[in-house]
C-alpha cells in the first residue's frame, strides 16, 4: 500500500484555482492507493472518478466545505462512524475521520487535523479526570483525545493514524519547552509508533510557509506490524517548495 498524507491548504489560504491545481497534481502525479487529506474540498470530478471519497467538513455548521478527506483508488474502505457509541471521539469528530477496511485483515486509516489551539478548560478537566495522557499540565489537544479513545477500536488491528498534528519536536527547541517530546512519548507508550523513525533519525520539514521555521507538522503513526512493514517514508518537498501547491508538503509511505 502507498499512502499519502497532505494538508492541501484549502481553508482559504490558497485560491480556488490553486486548490484545483493541487487536486490535479494529486490525482495525476502522485502514486498512491489511499490519500488522507486535510483542508481539502473534493471537486465533483474527484467524486466521480474515485470509488471511495469520504469527506468530513471541519466546520459543518458554517457551510464551509473544506475538511478531512480519505480518497481510495479501490472500493476497499468505508467510513467508520464516530457517534454516540464513542462520545469523546464524536466530540472531536470535526478533526478526525476514520476509515475501516472492508477486509478485516487490512489496515485501518485514521486521519487527524489537530488544531493548534487546545480544547476548552471544561473539556480538559473532564479528560484529565478520565486520565487521558496529555503533554501539558493544564491543556489537552485533539490528537491526544483521538489517540486515547481510538485505542480500544484499533487494538490488535493494523492501522495508520496521522495527518497534520500542528506539532513537532522543533517547537520545543524554538520555544524552550518539552510539550511536544512528551506528547510523542505518550503516543509511543500507547502503541503508536512514528513511521519516520526507521527511515530518518531527525524530523523532516513538511511546513513551508514563508517566515516560519522548518517544522515537521505532518506525521504518520502505526502499530508495530505496520511499522515493520513500512519500507518507504518520504517528504515530497518540491510540491510545496517549488510547485507551491500548498504550504505543506505531502508525506508518502509504502507498506508491504
Amino acid at each position: 500500500m502507498r499512502l499519502i498524507t497532505w494538508n492541501m491548504a484549502g481553508a482559504g489560504f490558497f485560491s480556488g484555482a490553486s486548490h484545483d491545481d493541487a487536486w490535479r497534481w494529486l490525482t495525476t502525479e502522485a502514486d498512491f492507493d489511499v490519500a488522507i487529506l486535510q483542508e481539502s474540498t473534493p471537486p465533483q470530478w474527484v467524486l466521480e472518478e474515485f470509488p471511495v471519497v469520504i469527506h468530513n467538513p471541519k466546520y459543518p455548521l458554517t457551510g464551509k466545505r473544506w475538511g478531512n478527506s480519505i480518497i481510495c483508488r479501490q472500493d476497499n474502505y468505508r467510513q467508520f462512524k464516530l457517534d454516540s457509541a464513542h462520545p469523546w471521539l464524536e466530540q472531536i469528530s470535526s478533526a478526525l475521520l476514520v476509515a475501516e477496511p472492508r477486509d478485516s485483515d487490512e489496515i485501518w486509516i485514521a486521519n487527524i487535523h489537530s488544531h493548534q489551539t487546545q480544547l476548552s478548560q471544561e473539556l480538559f478537566v473532564a479528560l484529565h479526570n478520565l486520565e487521558v495522557p496529555h503533554c501539558h499540565p493544564k491543556k489537552i489537544w485533539e490528537m491526544e483525545v483521538a489517540a486515547h479513545f481510538l485505542g480500544p477500536i484499533l487494538e490488535q488491528k493494523q492501522f495508520v493514524l496521522g495527518g497534520d498534528l500542528n506539532s513537532g519536536h522543533l517547537f520545543d527547541t524554538v520555544y524552550r519547552y518539552s510539550n511536544n517530546k512528551i506528547m510523542f512519548d505518550n503516543l509511543r507508550q500507547q502503541g503508536y509508533i512514528d513511521l519516520r523513525l526507521a527511515h530518518s533519525d531527525s524530523e523532516q520539514q513538511t511546513y513551508f510557509k514563508k517566515n516560519n521555521g522548518p517544522y515537521q507538522l505532518d506525521h504518520l503513526f502505526g502499530d508495530a506490524t505496520t511499522a515493520d512493514r513500512t519500507t518507504r517514508w518520504e517528504v515530497l518537498s518540491h510540491v510545496a517548495r517549488d510547485l507551491e501547491l500548498s504550504d505543506h508538503a505531502p508525506l508518502i509511505v509504502e507498506i508491504h
